[in-house]
């Protein structure tokens, strides 16, 4: 799987979250409930000053991607603090500013999940700090999604 190695500056992430891990067998059920919630419950209008486009941030690392981890549906915000949230079943994350491989997909949530069970096989020097994907619409492509994984000293 090709990718590319960015470097980008910090961003806060604000929605609704899950935890999970990937030996879970209702993880998938369990992120895409996430997705119709985020999507169905009209999560995105609610949010303040939210910057298009939408993210899915994996975040809070137990260990590496066999641990647990927290999974958040939301969008970029200004810098808040908790007391600050829209409403208390909100979570907001950092990204980190740092290094990243940068993957493209085209697509849905199958080729999304397709491209996720390639990079656990790839011999990257993850942080297991932050991962996210960036979803874009294009008009004329349709959905692309791009994954960043975090990287250790842009390994």
């Amino acid at each position: 799987m090709v990718y590319e190695i960015v470097t980008l500056e910090e961003k806060m992430i604000t929605g609704i979250s899950v935890r999970t891990n990937n030996s879970d067998p209702n993880m998938g059920a369990m992120i895409g409930e996430l997705w119709n919630r985020f999507y169905s419950n009209g999560i995105v209008e609610t949010l303040k000053e939210k910057k298009a486009p939408v993210f899915g941030v994996y975040t809070e690392y137990e260990s590496d991607e066999k641990g647990d981890y927290t999974v958040i549906a939301g969008c970029e915000t200004e810098k808040i603090s908790e007391k600050e949230r829209v409403s208390p079943e909100y979570k907001c994350c950092r990204i980190p500013a740092g290094c990243y491989a940068k993957f493209t997909v085209e697509g849905n949530g199958e080729e999304v999940a397709a491209a996720w069970r390639e990079i656990w096989q790839m011999n990257l020097s993850r942080t297991f700090e932050s991962d996210f994907e960036e979803y874009q619409e294009d008009r004329e492509k349709g959905l692309r999604i791009q994954i960043y994984v975090g990287l250790r000293n842009g390994e």
